[in-house]
């Protein structure tokens, strides 16, 4: 590999490492998504941010690797796991393989989770299909006084979510939903399961269906678990239940909520105007539904 004035890619400046990242990039990705994955990688990988970049453009930097960057660049392989974590609710996780990279639209969840609750509130907090654990460090960070307990199936995600939570108090557990039988009640439980038809696999863009975990993303039945989660998990008398889904079935879990006594039941639209967050309060007095819109104010480079 070689680089604009012929020097063998070992040894570049930082204006060619970022402009050699970005050419293999672009083969691959649109314009500014290209120039997202450069400045990630270059600085992820190999120490070169924007302010390095503005400092000293033309500073010699070793790139050993930089082949196998390339090669996975334009393999599509995720750039979260091409440098090992993510930018996610003003925090870096960590995330590899065989984790979910966690979504900008679930940070819209989390937003209107603590919009609920006061930050002194003390609650008993689920989150089931934890993944890397966003959700559960996000509520974490914001509600202190609360306990914490996150339910995943998969070995790599708790092993990494437990990385991301430490010193939080997150009780991290190995459990299928799909199964759990337990009488505990809590005050707040949220989910972003598995909601994707297998049908759609096909349709979506290599970089997630061919290393994303499958089994997080994909089901036969794409409210399979909203029905298992509302009929196991115990909510206290007021407790809320809050759920991310797919915005084609959104109005389905809706109903689901309703007929098992749920009330309260909002249904909002995320950033990119779909209905895909849900929300039902148990054993409350006024029984109604609201389709609202939700303007999300911070911006995504």
């Amino acid at each position: 590999m070689w680089a604009e004035n012929g020097n063998f890619a070992g040894e570049m400046t930082r204006r060619e490492l970022i402009n050699t990242i970005y050419r293999t990039a672009e083969q691959v990705y649109p314009e500014g998504e290209a120039k997202s994955v450069a400045e990630i990688v270059a600085e992820g990988r190999f120490g070169v941010g924007r302010r390095e970049l503005i400092d000293d453009a033309e500073a010699i930097v070793v790139t050993e690797g930089l082949d196998a960057v390339l090669s996975d660049i334009a393999a599509m392989r995720p750039v979260q796991y091409i440098v090992g974590w993510t930018e996610w609710d003003g925090v870096r996780l960590a995330v590899e393989e065989g984790v979910l990279i966690p979504r900008p639209e679930t940070e819209e969840l989390v937003r209107w989770i603590a919009a609920e609750y006061s930050k002194d509130s003390e609650l008993d907090i689920l989150d089931i299909g934890t993944g890397s654990g966003a959700i559960a460090v996000a509520l974490a960070r914001r509600f202190s006084r609360s306990r914490v307990t996150a339910f995943d199936v998969s070995d790599t995600a708790l092993r990494i979510a437990r990385r991301n939570g430490e010193g939080l108090g997150i009780d991290f557990q190995k459990v299928d939903i799909l199964k759990y039988d337990d009488k505990r009640e809590w005050d707040l439980v949220v989910s972003n399961p598995p909601y994707i038809p297998f049908s759609e696999r096909e349709t979506m863009r290599d970089n997630v269906k061919k290393y994303e975990p499958s089994e997080a993303l994909f089901v036969d039945d794409p409210l399979i678990f909203y029905r298992e989660i509302i009929e196991r998990v115990k909510l206290r008398a007021g407790g809320r239940l809050f759920f991310e889904c797919h915005e084609d079935y959104a109005t389905d879990v809706v109903r689901l909520l309703e007929n098992k006594k749920f009330t309260d039941v909002v249904l909002r639209k995320d950033i990119n105007d779909r209905p895909r967050m849900v929300v039902g309060v148990i054993y409350s007095n006024i029984y109604t539904v609201r389709y609202n819109s939700y303007t999300y104010r911070s911006v995504y480079i």
